[in-house]
């Protein structure tokens, strides 16, 4: 339940327990060095990319050297480590991300820095396709998506961590095509979509392949209020920005003859509480400049319309650190009205001061989606 960390953190994480932080400098050349950090958030959200992102504040080295490895550019790595320190003198930390260095700024004569890191889908979004040499064709949506992250992260290699067979997706993602100009990450989160899948890199810098998050299986957390509770802090919010419950997804392209060429997919919750008949209509709009048939183009309208309709109705719970935890996640929230509720972790935010963290919970729904609506 608890990862890599020791079980016995889930109930003394309620008492008088040490947090510890770490930073490793990784520069493309030259030695690793620690850094030595006063600030440090680290945000991880299902619903976003890039799917880590990570904002530190620390002094300014004093080696130029290392000043100078501290370049976004040259694909700098920052590691994090978080964990325990036990009343026995334990530490338990373990990594908790592995980001790309975006931004570095330097503030004098205060002698501050502020650095900026996120996961490797920012590397799918600065690498757009330039070069053309025919149609593409691919075994399987995992074919595809080791392609594109390959691509997205030369001279590096993308590790891919699916749970889906070598050739499924295959007839969702038939005939798709990428034209020059087009980020990466544009034609991965396409393809998933049009497969109902979801993908992202991980903290460990894997690049996942799965099914959207949904409640069940293990518990990973119990968050309570109360007598050696674990929340300092919640808010229940029902809004409407980010909610719908109908998706069109438009498919706009020119074939080998110039002649262009229109797709609409189309899908809405027709069944509970949110459905169009009980609200009306809440639409959301995709484009995607390239060829898809009918029925991709539905599979991605539908895929989104699930995701979109479950936003809205949530928590925002502040609590001790579990550094376990993850986006997709199962926790068990006890308010101090209402029953216990199984929740979805929709984001997360560590934070170094206070060893504290916010999460932002969601509650899918079991709902009918028609296509072609």
């Amino acid at each position: 339940m608890t990862g890599d960390y020791e079980a016995r953190v889930a109930t003394l994480i309620k008492g008088d327990l040490g947090h510890v932080w770490t930073v490793t400098v990784q520069p493309v050349s030259g030695p690793s060095f620690t850094l030595e950090c006063e600030d440090i958030e680290v945000t991880m959200a299902e619903d976003w990319a890039p799917h880590v992102q990570a904002k530190l504040v620390g002094s300014i080295p004093e080696s130029l050297t290392q000043l100078d490895a501290l370049d976004g550019r040259r694909n700098c790595r920052i590691i994090i480590q978080a964990g325990y320190v036990y009343k026995d003198g334990t530490v338990d930390i373990h990594q908790l991300a592995d980001l790309g260095l975006r931004n570095r700024r330097t503030s004098r004569p205060s002698n501050q820095m502020g650095l900026a890191a996120s996961s490797d889908e920012a590397k799918a979004m600065d690498r757009r396709r330039a070069e053309f040499y025919g149609s593409l064709e691919f075994d399987g949506l995992n074919d595809l998506v080791k392609f594109f992250a390959d691509y997205a992260v030369y001279p590096e290699v993308a590790t891919l961590d699916t749970n889906f067979p070598d050739n499924g997706g295959y007839a969702s993602i038939a005939g798709m095509e990428v034209n020059i100009g087009t980020p990466m990450w544009d034609a991965i989160e396409d393809a998933a979509a049009r497969c109902g899948k979801w993908v992202y890199c991980t903290p460990g810098r894997f690049w996942r392949l799965t099914d959207a998050p949904s409640l069940g299986g293990t518990v990973r957390h119990v968050l309570a209020v109360g007598k050696d509770s674990t929340i300092f802090a919640a808010d229940s919010e029902v809004d409407r920005t980010g909610f719908a419950n109908q998706s069109i997804v438009e498919y706009a392209w020119q074939d080998a003859e110039g002649v262009s060429h229109t797709v609409y997919g189309r899908a809405a919750v027709t069944s509970g509480p949110f459905s169009v008949n009980s609200i009306g209509y809440v639409s959301d709009h995709k484009r995607y400049d390239r060829p898809a048939t009918q029925a991709q183009a539905n599979a991605a309208a539908a895929s989104r319309v699930k995701g979109l309709v479950t936003r809205g109705r949530g928590l925002s719970l502040e609590a001790h650190a579990a550094y376990w935890l993850r986006p997709g996640h199962t926790i068990n929230v006890q308010l101090p009205t209402g029953p216990a509720e199984d929740h979805l972790i929709k984001s997360i935010t560590f934070y170094r001061q206070g060893g504290r963290m916010l999460i932002h919970t969601r509650q899918p729904m079991d709902v009918t989606i028609t296509t072609g609506e």
